[in-house]
């Protein structure tokens, strides 16, 4: 069976949107998703299901959380395939002198369109460099995440979808959880 990610966004950040990892397990069950394990506090949830389209996932799991908790959060979902992709591809591993915890994966729900992505236009971002690869943006802050004006709000403004951001290593370390399923 297909093993997932899905990254919720905006879930047990600052007091709000408040929710029990064990709760989220069992109404993730209520929708027949299999061998369900959070890691961390902060929505990160990896799965199995038969259901292979990861775009209804994202919609069942949304709307599941919404009519248990009352909380309407963006879910992004991402297949094991697509994250060992997305972490090969990360285009800051050349460079040897970035440590890996300034190095953060903006998950989009949605595949920006051409026509958004030329009207993009790049900002001073104070050392802090971004690029996009497909439904992923990487970023490299040279400061803490919290004070980069690359944070979701901005890509969600300018690309058109919603957006959560995870660590390189929080990124590394769901992709692990997938592959020892596989052992």
């Amino acid at each position: 069976m297909p093993i997932y990610a899905a990254f919720l966004r905006a879930i047990n950040v600052g007091g709000r949107n408040i929710i029990k990892m064990s709760e989220l397990k069992e109404c993730l069950e209520t929708i027949h998703l299999k061998h369900i394990q959070t890691f961390l506090q902060s929505g990160n949830v990896v799965f199995e299901s038969e259901l292979e389209d990861t775009e209804k996932l994202q919609i069942l799991i949304q709307h599941a959380i919404e009519f248990v908790f009352s909380i309407n959060v963006p879910v992004i979902v991402r297949s094991q395939e697509e994250m060992k992709n997305i972490l090969t591809a990360n285009p800051f591993d050349n460079f040897s002198v970035l440590p890996k915890d300034k190095i953060f994966i903006n998950y989009l729900q949605n595949l920006p369109t051409e026509e958004t992505l030329t009207a993009f236009k790049p900002m001073d971002a104070k050392g802090d460099i971004f690029k996009i690869d497909g439904k992923n943006i990487f970023i490299y802050c040279q400061n803490p995440y919290n004070e980069t004006k690359l944070q979701n709000n901005f890509f969600e403004k300018k690309l058109f979808t919603f957006a959560t951001t995870r660590n390189f290593n929080t990124s590394n370390e769901i992709l692990n959880i997938m592959e020892r399923r596989n052992q």
